[in-house]
């Protein structure tokens, strides 16, 4: 515990989800030692350690783990663990309405319910966290079971955490409940009209690069598929043709409480060309720094068009209220006109926002047309001059390669 090097390293510790690793036949006696010392050291609030998303991952790996924890079925160790994994559990569920991240909440969640089915004495914790997870899915997630904050990384991790609450439940024997089936399927919907050959998801809204192929199969060995596909999800355009695929964001910001990894690229697109990425936005700096994080949010860092070196949107620079609900956006806009028509030719869709008029007095148009035959691609971007608008506009399209 005391020669961590940096932060990643200590959380991986006191996560303690290594132990999904452990040789479970030789180490058996030497788990019992560092989880009783562990508790010995750690077993009263320690602000970093007994952090909510930290602490719920430790308590999912020790319930998970407890037939190696507990192999020497020693009274005195026994009474130690329970007596700390309860009081871990305790603090999660008095602290869970005042979590403001969704990430967080969703993993206390599943920790609370897990804890419900286990420890039989405790089930009112099973029947408290599926009340609190059917909220979650009411407020989060939109009529198709898209994130609100439009992050499509997000609905990665939920469903990962549907998936696992759901098998739990009927591992348990208790009856899944019917709105945790339906948000599983639109899930599933979403990341289906999302999938491309390189298995990689597109980098609006606050994605980080990620590879998709072990998630998906992950999906297809518990036979969780769907063959159903939208063109337009989290307000995001499709347009697939063959191998290749468009993602067109003709998305407004999200609302204010939503909105803490918005990236302010509005009519940016990406464009896959089989397993290979052509054109992308740079993506999100989150696990880099905080200042590259910040600088990942600004409308230059996507392939869209900015006028006068200006961000469409301004964050939240208080420190108070970054530290509890990150970034947020202060100001928003509107994108209207979205228009897309196919024939047996080709596919284009158009979009306008209104970000820039305010200050400087014109709206700005994108079109764009794929050709079904060639896989050809042309655009158009326009600046449409509005009353009182200055002849001075110095604009960039910028089109990361």
């Amino acid at each position: 515990w005391n020669n961590s090097k940096n932060d990643n390293e200590k959380k991986n510790l006191h996560s303690f989800l290594w132990l999904n690793l452990i040789d479970r036949k030789n180490e058996k006696e030497t788990i019992e030692k560092i989880v009783s010392n562990w508790i010995k050291k750690y077993g009263n609030y320690k602000k970093d350690i007994w952090d909510e998303n930290l602490l719920s991952k430790r308590t999912m790996a020790w319930i998970s783990n407890a037939d190696i924890i507990l192999v020497n079925k020693e009274d005195k160790f026994q009474k130690l663990f329970f007596s700390s994994l309860l009081k871990q559990i305790n603090f999660l569920k008095k602290n869970i309405k005042i979590i403001s991240y969704e990430n967080t909440k969703i993993s206390c969640l599943a920790t609370i319910i897990l804890s419900g089915l286990v420890f039989k004495e405790y089930f009112n914790n099973y029947n408290f966290g599926l009340k609190e997870l059917k909220k979650i899915i009411n407020n989060f997630f939109d009529k198709n079971g898209f994130p609100k904050n439009r992050n499509s990384e997000n609905l990665i991790t939920f469903l990962q955490y549907f998936i696992l609450i759901k098998e739990w439940i009927k591992s348990a024997q208790e009856p899944v409940p019917d709105y945790l089936d339906e948000i599983i399927e639109k899930n599933l919907i979403c990341l289906n009209s999302l999938k491309n050959e390189s298995k990689k998801l597109p980098l609006f809204n606050g994605v980080t690069e990620k590879n998709l192929d072990e998630f998906l199969q992950y999906l297809q060995k518990l036979n969780y598929q769907f063959d159903k596909k939208l063109k337009f999800v989290g307000q995001m355009q499709i347009i697939k043709n063959k191998k290749n695929i468009l993602y067109f964001d003709t998305g407004e910001p999200p609302a204010h409480q939503f909105s803490r990894d918005y990236q302010s690229g509005p009519l940016s697109f990406e464009y896959f060309s089989e397993d290979n990425k052509i054109i992308t936005n740079c993506g999100y700096g989150r696990k880099i720094s905080k200042k590259t994080q910040l600088i990942s949010k600004f409308t230059s860092a996507q392939s869209t068009l900015c006028l006068n070196d200006t961000s469409v949107v301004k964050f939240q620079k208080n420190n108070l209220i970054n530290k509890n609900y990150g970034s947020t956006i202060v100001n928003s806009f509107k994108i209207f006109d979205i228009n897309r028509e196919e024939s047996k030719t080709d596919v284009s869709i158009a979009a306008t926002h209104n970000a820039y008029l305010d200050k400087f007095g014109y709206l700005h148009k994108r079109s764009i047309k794929v050709f079904k035959k060639n896989n050809n691609i042309i655009g158009t971007d326009s600046l449409i001059k509005k009353n009182n608008a200055s002849s001075n506009a110095n604009y960039s399209i910028r089109f990361h390669i």
